[in-house]
């Protein structure tokens, strides 16, 4: 039940937004995604959410002497924190904090966050937080889910370190809401992507694979 409110939250968000690109393209870039908006906000909070479960599922395998998937789930709940941080600036705006000379000198926003940092030319955001990215989301959710299923020993490995594994309609209903994002005529659309993925990740986490 918590699986179809949330999707169906998921397509109307998108959709809406899609719509919104369409009739309205000044709302949609400076109402409906904007910077410290709603969509980002959500954002944010689905991805500490996924890490308070994340560090939860940590600690229930460090009960069972599994020392190896506490770790690691310890450090993928830190990354979703440090996502999470990194959303809204580490809470810059909302604490009116003024960014130091470090971040007005590297940062394509003058914000403090690492992920619109540029250096030399390479914006940090486009090489690690898309392209990277994308490429690692693309095998976790198509190649490495389908090696999980089809190969008794990767899910023997994968068990024993305790890494999420996304079910199916998961997987299709992010592809379909990144589908969705991809047609809309805005270069801001990625915000709405964003949301989409972690939305995803927080239902990956909370209902894994053989959490039954």
């Amino acid at each position: 039940m918590i699986h179809f409110l949330l999707y169906v939250g998921l397509i109307i968000v998108v959709g809406l937004g899609y719509h919104l690109a369409v009739t309205d393209l000044a709302y949609f870039e400076e109402v409906f995604v904007r910077e410290d908006g709603w969509i980002e906000s959500l954002s944010a909070l689905f991805l500490l959410i996924s890490a308070l479960i994340v560090w939860r599922r940590s600690f229930a395998f460090a009960g069972k002497g599994n020392w190896k998937a506490f770790m690691l789930l310890l450090g993928l709940g830190a990354v979703f924190f440090f996502g999470a941080g990194e959303e809204i600036s580490w809470g810059q705006r909302i604490l009116g904090l003024e960014s130091n000379e470090f971040f007005k000198a590297n940062n394509t926003q003058d914000e403090i966050n690492f992920h619109n940092l540029e250096w030399k030319g390479i914006k940090l955001n486009k090489l690690i937080f898309s392209q990277l990215l994308g490429v690692g989301l693309g095998f976790y959710l198509l190649i490495y889910r389908s090696l999980y299923q089809f190969s008794p020993r990767i899910r023997q490995l994968n068990d024993a370190w305790g890494i999420p594994i996304p079910r199916w309609h998961q997987v299709g209903i992010f592809f379909l809401a990144a589908v969705l994002v991809v047609l809309i005529p805005s270069n801001k659309k990625w915000e709405l992507l964003e949301f989409a993925l972690t939305l995803v990740f927080l239902l990956i986490v909370w209902f894994p694979v053989g959490d039954e």
